[in-house]
């Protein structure tokens, strides 16, 4: 599988002024956040997504859409990540799995393991 990955976070430090509102969205949807069926991904944004039966799954397989062609061509909106994955053209790529713990009444997530190639990460997200 051939990707054709860049750095597209854009840091205030590097870019030497102030980021924009958009500038500063695009930067959040380059790291994990939750699938949602009504937005737009982009080229390189990352999703985790809910595996298994309870409120939110009993576990998480996290994505990244991957276009080789445009990095402004959006994903099908709606379309899920295991139902459009990469066609050595577009789609989402697997790129790690993992368990989320809970709080007991708001099912927010606290901490996330993603496990990919032997290598652990731990992501805070609360």
């Amino acid at each position: 599988m051939s990707l054709n990955l860049q750095e597209l976070i854009i840091f205030r430090e590097e870019a030497g002024r102030e980021l924009t509102h958009h500038e500063v969205d695009n930067n959040f949807k380059k790291v994990a956040n939750p699938w949602d069926a009504t937005r737009e991904y982009f080229s390189q944004d990352v999703v985790f997504y809910p595996v298994g039966n309870g409120p939110v799954g009993n576990g998480l397989d996290v994505y990244m859409y991957v276009n080789n062609v445009s990095t402004i061509a959006p994903a099908p909106v709606g379309a899920n990540p295991p139902s459009n994955l990469f066609n050595g053209t577009e789609g989402w790529v697997k790129i790690g799995t993992g368990t989320i713990a809970t709080s007991q009444c708001m099912c927010q997530v606290t901490h996330m393991n993603i496990t990919s190639q032997n290598i652990t990460y731990i992501h805070s997200l609360a």
